[in-house]
């Protein structure tokens, strides 16, 4: 047998910094057999992480494979098999309406995504490394929600324990309890009533909706967020820092497809969590958004983003219907609402846009007075109000006052142009990925912004009906990666022609979209906002910018 001198330099380098000796008579041997005891625990110690986990996965799927063509239930896998005893705790907590759900009583065929036993990820060093920003923080989230479910679950029964069998404030607590977790549970079971999901359809998307809603009693406190619609996960493929598919970024699909009787469990390795409202994503993903964050803090339109802040559930008036009916009127003229939103997407530009800037530019939106105000306005351009946009689901809230432009068609582009758009117009001359033609659907929405001089008076804002919004253009590009209609279908996003770097961050209120480059409104590029602020910047002596030279050169 032959070895590889550089591979055999690299493992023992490995095995070196996993175990580094803490003075050199460490490295005396005795004997062939005690180097050959410390290279080989030295190498074990590096290698473990990662064959640690295929070990766990290999033995998930062994044992999920035994349950397949035969009448287990969810409920029946979940509450007994040795892998889910951390799942199996919450669910023997859920309600008797979730519990018949899980065991097949209601007919209804279910597609659940079920978190195996996991670690702390503070232990699982290799895990946390390769997740970054928002990632992590969605783990930590994750990690900690769970560990929320788990000390009500200790506290109810230290409660109960101290308690009379007759005692009423035990039901109360038990109902409680199960309330809470059946809302956990929710977000793991997919909202597919008439058939299940199965793994080759599930990486075919983008988003897939949940069975958790934020409406009915609740939505009095806190709003009907998502405009109580189904909330969602993102679906994502990547090869880091395992290949397969990923749920909220960070919770790895590790044994898809276990056929049971009332219908299909997919392992992951960790809980999923629901990110937080749009802002809270923001800071999340710190220092990633910390100039957009900045700009947002600057213009006090942070509010805008945040959850509608929680309040008692009072009986309806018409003073109510018409303090609504303004404050729907009011997300129209600015971004600032104290008040928050339930249901809006923003297009997030990262450090990266920020940096492409002219140097004036950013000097002067982050002036007082004037280059604050268009600052607010660049941030108006890059959220779209009422409307709730994901790759493959769009929703637009139908009660706003305002009627919102959201038109969807149809089309296809050849490869080679659709490479250059998804890509931002570079071509660095190397393979195109998509082969053959691209599926196009487009849509327009209404952004916050108004249109610059629409209508005869510049001072007073013309009547809301009357009012034009600069428009904003979504394209959603879907392609094969192999020749011949082959492989797996991938999901890219342009609006006004900049890719989508990262697309369908899940937030409670709504939807964020990762770019790397700034929205310009369309038309010349000496119209529109971007023009005011070179104008304005020019006066203000912050330097003169050639918006023509800018925009051929494509720079930001």
């Amino acid at each position: 047998m032959r070895f590889n001198t550089q591979a055999l330099t690299c493992i023992a380098l490995a095995g070196a910094a996993a175990a580094a000796p803490s003075s050199t008579s460490d490295l005396t041997f005795t004997s062939t057999n005690s180097l050959t005891s410390w290279l080989s625990s030295s190498i074990q110690t590096v290698l473990a992480p990662i064959f640690g986990g295929v070990t766990k996965e290999v033995s998930v799927a062994t044992s999920l494979a035994s349950y397949e063509a035969s009448d287990k239930s969810i409920y029946d896998v979940i509450t007994t098999n040795e892998h889910f005893t951390k799942l199996a705790k919450a669910v023997n907590y859920s309600s008797d309406s979730t519990k018949d759900l899980l065991k097949g009583k209601t007919g209804v065929p279910l597609t659940i995504f079920a978190p195996v036993n996991w670690e702390d990820p503070h232990h699982e060093g290799q895990l946390m490394a390769s997740l970054e920003g928002p990632h992590s923080a969605a783990l930590m989230q994750a990690t900690n929600s769970w560990a929320v479910v788990s000390k009500h679950i200790d506290d109810y029964e230290t409660a109960v324990a101290s308690l009379s069998s007759s005692d009423d404030d035990k039901e109360r607590r038990r109902r409680r309890l199960a309330y809470f977790i059946d809302a956990v549970l929710a977000y793991h079971l997919v909202d597919a009533d008439k058939e299940t999901i199965s793994s080759t359809q599930l990486a075919q998307n983008s988003t897939v909706g949940t069975k958790l809603s934020i409406d009915g009693k609740i939505a009095e406190y806190i709003g009907k967020l998502n405009d109580g619609l189904p909330l969602r996960i993102r679906v994502g493929k990547s090869l880091l820092p395992k290949p397969g598919v990923y749920l909220n970024f960070y919770s790895r699909v590790v044994y898809p497809d276990a056929k049971l009787s009332n219908g299909v469990l997919h392992a992951v390795s960790y809980p999923l969590a629901q990110f937080p409202s749009i802002l809270q994503g923001l800071y999340w993903s710190e220092p990633q958004f910390s100039t957009l964050t900045t700009a947002f803090l600057k213009t006090g339109s942070e509010g805008y983003l945040a959850l509608p802040v929680a309040k008692r559930p009072s009986h309806k008036t018409n003073d109510d219907d018409e303090h609504h009916h303004h404050h729907n009127q009011s997300l129209r003229y600015g971004l600032s609402d104290p008040k928050g939103t339930t249901a809006s997407t923003l297009f997030a530009p990262s450090n990266a846009a920020w940096d492409r800037l002219p140097w004036g530019f950013r000097a002067f939106l982050f002036s007082p007075g004037k280059g604050a105000d268009l600052l607010g306005k660049v941030l108006m351009l890059h959220s779209i109000p009422n409307d709730v946009f994901y790759a493959d689901s769009v929703h637009h809230v139908t009660k706003h006052e305002t009627p919102t432009e959201v038109k969807g068609e149809t089309f296809t582009i050849d490869a080679d142009s659709a490479y250059k758009l998804l890509s931002g117009g570079d071509d660095d001359g190397d393979d195109k990925p998509p082969h053959g033609s691209s599926n196009v659907t487009r849509y327009v929405f209404d952004s916050v912004l108004p249109k610059i001089h629409s209508g005869k008076n510049h001072t007073t804002p013309p009547p809301d009906k009357a009012r034009k919004f600069e428009k904003v253009y979504v394209d959603v590009y879907r392609y094969y990666l192999l020749p011949g209609s082959k492989g797996p279908l991938q999901t890219r996003v342009t609006v006004q022609g900049v890719a989508v770097l990262i697309q369908d961050v899940v937030n409670l209120n709504g939807a964020t979209h990762l770019i790397t480059r700034f929205i310009k409104p369309e038309g010349h590029p000496h119209k529109g906002i971007w023009a005011e602020i070179a104008e304005e910047a020019e006066k203000a002596g912050f330097g003169a910018v050639d918006l023509v030279e800018e925009a051929r050169l494509n720079r930001w």
